[in-house]
């Protein structure tokens, strides 16, 4: 897979987020909110923060298995040192009523056999079975697009968060699917108590219009960092860096050509990547207001300059890897990997991925983030993303006792680590898809990386995400250590708690820049060129997009 799920991070934050454009900042920085019909406009519209939670279930934590490392705020991960060998049986009873559903979802990697174990397992533990449809998720949003535009989607629809720039999507949101609002609003912890375990913000995400109109997949705070392979870092004899100058001088004291070595792969990624955190520039929507009240898109600002002479300062130096800006078909998770280079951006699932692949050949492997630091050497700033990474909508055509008994699956789907039925839904069948090892950590049998190893049924609820890779030493002590120190420096957004959908003028602003910057960064154009880039992109849309902006800002009283 070349996208990780459960850290399961969106990656696909790109330079589109930081400029306010494009599928990833439609429902960037945990966009919670309803909004108008009206976004089929070319004007662009936003919601209100005002009334959601009288739409959205009661949040109600499920008193399930006690963490050994508990999360220290809102955005942080807890952490299991041991997979644990008496489990919760969350949901005692087969409760569905064997209606059978139709469900289509992304998947970026191999699809399991359309009949297999796996699914026969769940759909006898659920009771309701499911007709997949998995599609390639390079190719999704095409798919949705055309499905869309002919009104013709399944039972159950999966859509990815970042594919919800498609055209007048939320006027097919309100036309096609259903409003999950008067099943699901205020106290449903008696009835579907995994769903009730959602966060509220989550929940939120999926309400269009004043409606709920989505089950949301929970993901966790952060969209990526910098990685670096710690084991190469002992060898070579170099530190993490605490400011700018110093990855600078890390990135020369490590790169050999003559041995196959590089520093770093592509550590600005289009605007999505480390480098421009490291730079406090404004990322999630990418506007904020300056002193004077008038609102500033992040590329306008010294800190985007500075980080974008930066990035080339590190081309210009040669310590970036040959493929870096131009070969498109190398990939640098097998680089990295193999230690050609030492450092990368990646998402946090990327860590969980890369151990899965060498813990087995290569036992010293070590991966981990960066301690957060600043390019000045001051308060970090560390980026978060959408609260919720997918979203499951329900065909509005379907009957109500059809739609409950998909909520009932959902809700099974939704249970967390330490329940039965949590293990069965990640790893499958004992026997069939894992056997535990020495400690009794489960894992994957070659039938099992097939049917279980790839998200489906995961997609369908709404667990709350945590660390639990035990397996691994030292791994969840590691990864929990770090969240519960960065998110004192996760990035907030002005704009929380607003579905916004922006006009079109902005979208196609912003799209040009991101190979424009590029250029710059690549040693294709000067860094001088970058003031023409922001003219062409304020009077191409920018300034529309700012005026716009502005209105959303004074309706919320922000």
């Amino acid at each position: 897979m070349t996208t990780s799920f459960s850290g399961r991070s969106t990656d696909r934050r790109t330079f589109l987020s930081l400029l306010g454009t494009g599928a990833a900042a439609t429902v960037g920085g945990g966009l919670l909110g309803g909004c108008s019909n009206a976004t089929k406009s070319s004007q662009g519209s936003a919601g209100q923060k005002s009334g959601l939670s009288a739409v959205v279930p009661k949040y109600q934590p499920y008193a399930g298995l006690p963490p050994d490392i508990p999360a220290a705020a809102d955005g942080a991960l807890p952490g299991y040192l041991s997979y644990p060998r008496d489990l919760i049986k969350a949901v005692p009873t087969v409760r569905g009523k064997g209606s059978q559903l139709t469900v289509m979802s992304p998947l970026w990697g191999s699809p399991p056999a359309s009949a297999n174990a796996y699914y026969a397992a769940i759909a006898a533990r659920t009771g309701t079975p499911l007709k997949w449809n998995v599609q390639d998720g390079n190719t999704y949003r095409d798919k949705l697009t055309a499905l869309l535009g002919a009104a013709d989607v399944p039972d159950i629809l999966v859509i990815a968060s970042w594919h919800l720039g498609i055209p007048r999507i939320s006027e097919a949101i309100a036309n096609l699917f259903a409003d999950l609002t008067p099943m699901l609003k205020g106290d449903i912890s008696g009835r579907w108590p995994l769903l009730a375990n959602i966060p509220t913000d989550a929940w939120q995400a999926g309400v269009w219009d004043g409606q709920l109109k989505a089950i949301p997949w929970v993901r966790q705070a952060f969209t990526g960092y910098f990685m670096y392979r710690k084991d190469l870092f002992q060898e070579l004899g170099v530190t993490p860096p605490k400011n700018a100058d110093e990855l600078l001088a890390l990135g020369k004291a490590v790169t050999d050509p003559a041995k196959g070595r590089w520093a770093f792969s592509d550590l600005w990624q289009k605007g999505g990547g480390p480098i421009p955190q490291i730079f406090r520039v404004p990322l999630r929507h990418g506007w904020v207001k300056d002193p004077s009240g008038k609102m500033v898109n992040g590329l306008e600002t010294d800190e985007f300059e500075a980080g974008v002479a930066f990035a080339r300062k590190l081309f210009d130096a040669k310590v970036l890897h040959p493929g870096v800006g131009g070969d498109a078909s190398v990939d640098f998770k097998q680089v990295f990997q193999s230690g050609k280079i030492v450092v990368t951006s990646d998402g946090f699932g990327g860590i969980r991925e890369a151990y899965a692949v060498q813990s087995r050949s290569n036992p010293a492997f070590r991966m981990e983030p960066f301690p957060p630091f600043a390019h000045d050497g001051g308060t970090p700033v560390v980026s978060g993303g959408d609260t919720a990474g997918l979203f499951t909508f329900v065909n509005k055509k379907l009957p109500q006792d059809k739609i409950e008994e998909y909520l009932t699956l959902a809700d099974w789907c939704s249970a967390p680590f330490g329940t039965e039925e949590n293990l069965l839904l990640t790893y499958g069948v004992e026997g069939t898809h894992f056997r535990r090892d020495a400690n009794g950590t489960p894992t994957y049998t070659a039938q099992g990386q097939k049917d279980a190893g790839v998200p489906t049924y995961d997609f369908l609820g709404g667990r709350p995400p945590v660390v639990s890779e035990s397996q691994y030493p030292g791994y969840v002590q590691m990864l929990t250590s770090w969240y519960n120190n960065a998110v004192k420096y996760l990035d907030k957004d002005m704009f929380d708690g607003i579905r916004i959908e922006e006009p079109v003028a902005l979208q196609k602003a912003g799209q040009p820049v991101v190979d424009k910057v590029n250029d710059i960064i690549f040693g294709r154009r000067p860094v001088s060129d970058l003031e023409q880039i922001r003219k062409e992109w304020r009077s191409g849309g920018g300034d529309e997009g700012r005026a716009f902006y502005e209105k959303v800002v004074k309706d919320n009283n922000l």
